[in-house]
């Protein structure tokens, strides 16, 4: 790869992390403020409508936002492919739309699922263009405006809804404002996608729009099995009508969320530094890599999680306000997937590089499918938010135990007991900084300095280790 090939990776991803970041800061400010301003019961209610609408998206863009900045790096003709996708997700768009009528018209659902299918289809729908038009900045190597378009424009959306929230606040008007807020981004990025300058289309339609629809159809399965881990639960206590316990739900899914959202940041990366390295420098280089992902996935995430559990109590109390006093528990037992969902996002890039089949997708259908099956045993037998979380947890350790088996072969080859002697001392020393910070304070003021102490300790401990492997992410060099 060309230095300047080199240098587009390296912008991509900066640009890409500080977009997740400033994200993922609005979403804590709105997610805080909702739950203020709605209620508990009213927060659920808009919480499974959002997370229902996110279950469908990888259906509703069927993967043309993975599809689209792939091939249009590929390949000269940028107009053939923004038109040809444009199609397909207008046929798609056609047929949800149809479904959602039809299911408005004959009410097959049960009722609490029933008032939201207009709100899902709707967020899904927009909140899909909104993706879309990213890729096709992507596409069209506008790096710094799909950035824009992920990170600002995402949270200009959570901005507005919470200004309608405000002057209404109930849970359809903060659904609408995001709805609006969506349809608004989607208007003026079709005017600045229109307004870029295109080469002429090449090849056919036809063979773009089968080509675009063979990835698809390859790629929405697992896209979709991804999205049923945390959209399943939320379908069931909808058809509960138990939206109190959704409440508690996307607050102890949201730190997992948050953190995600930041590590997928560098996925790209990862991606294309396994693939060179596997390349250049052979497996051996490769497992150093890989190692070195894995241990800085384990020391960020239980780091992160110890923070979470001695905190906890004080940090939904700030964020959210009263009446998730009894859900502590809970919300602290969530907090666990942390873990899993850290190094399965880490490692699943590495899989994809090292696997020609479909691995991940495999890994997350046989999770799918333990959860459903704990869903069904003891959905009758105990209370249906401890149900959920159980299910949750469990399936995020089957994918995670299934993600370190694929990438076993590569990880075996080189390992280090002192380097994980020296992030199990780090993390013991966090666990004690911790515990005596809360028998001595309390108060988001000493959770806001704890946590600045635990950051600091974290990056020295990160910046140790053998490969400096998050500082890696960002050369051109292989491993040394």
């Amino acid at each position: 790869m060309t230095n300047s090939g080199k240098n587009l990776v390296r912008k991509d991803l900066l640009l890409t992390l500080a977009a997740s970041a400033s994200l993922a800061f609005v979403l804590i400010v709105f997610n805080a403020l909702a739950a203020r301003l709605l209620g508990k019961e009213a927060f659920g209610i808009l919480q499974t409508a959002r997370n229902l609408a996110v279950l469908f998206v990888p259906v509703v863009t069927f993967s043309l936002a993975i599809a689209l900045p792939r091939y249009m790096a590929e390949q000269d003709d940028k107009h053939g492919h923004v038109a040809a996708a444009g199609q397909i997700f207008i046929a798609i768009l056609g047929i949800t739309a149809a479904i959602a009528a039809a299911l408005m018209v004959f009410p097959v659902l049960p009722t609490p699922q029933q008032m939201l299918v207009p709100f899902v289809f709707a967020i899904c729908v927009t909140m899909a263009a909104v993706r879309l038009v990213e890729s096709v900045l992507r596409g069209h190597r506008k790096i710094g405006l799909a950035a824009f378009v992920k990170g600002p424009v995402n949270g200009a959306v959570h901005i507005f809804a919470f200004v309608v929230m405000l002057l209404i606040p109930t849970w359809q008007f903060a659904a609408f404002g995001l709805i609006g807020g969506y349809a608004i981004a989607v208007v003026c990025g079709a005017i600045l996608i229109l307004r870029l300058r295109q080469p002429a289309t090449s090849g056919t339609l036809t063979d773009i729009r089968r080509r675009l629809l063979v990835f698809g159809a390859g790629r929405t399965p697992g896209g979709v099995l991804k999205s049923l881990v945390f959209g399943v639960p939320f379908a069931v206590l909808s058809a509960k009508g138990a939206f109190e316990a959704a409440a508690v739900y996307a607050i102890g899914l949201y730190f997992i969320r948050i953190a995600e959202a930041i590590i997928t940041g560098i996925s790209p990366s990862i991606v294309f530094q396994s693939a060179r390295i596997k390349k250049d420098e052979g497996e051996v280089k490769l497992s150093e890599f890989v190692n070195a992902l894995l241990e800085g996935a384990v020391t960020m995430s239980i780091a992160l999680l110890i923070f979470l559990l001695v905190w906890h109590v004080d940090i939904v109390t700030f964020l959210f306000g009263q009446g998730y006093e009894n859900d502590m528990d809970l919300i602290a037992l969530l907090a666990i997937a942390l873990v899993p969902q850290c190094v399965f996002v880490v490692l699943r890039s590495v899989v994809d590089v090292t696997h020609d089949l479909p691995i991940n997708t495999g890994v997350v259908a046989v999770a799918v499918i333990v959860q459903l099956l704990c869903l069904y045993i003891f959905s009758d037998s105990y209370p249906i938010g401890h149900v959920v979380t159980m299910a949750t947890l469990i399936a995020l350790f089957v994918i995670m135990a299934g993600t370190l088996l694929a990438a076993f072969p590569v990880l075996r080859l080189v390992t280090s007991r002192g380097e994980w002697a020296k992030i199990g001392a780090t993390l013991v020393f966090l666990a004690l900084v911790n515990s005596i910070s809360a028998m001595l304070t309390a108060g988001i003021g000493a959770v806001v300095l704890v946590g600045v102490l635990n950051a600091a300790i974290l990056i020295g401990s990160v910046v140790g280790l053998r490969h400096r492997w998050f500082f890696r992410l960002f050369s051109n060099r292989g491993a040394r």
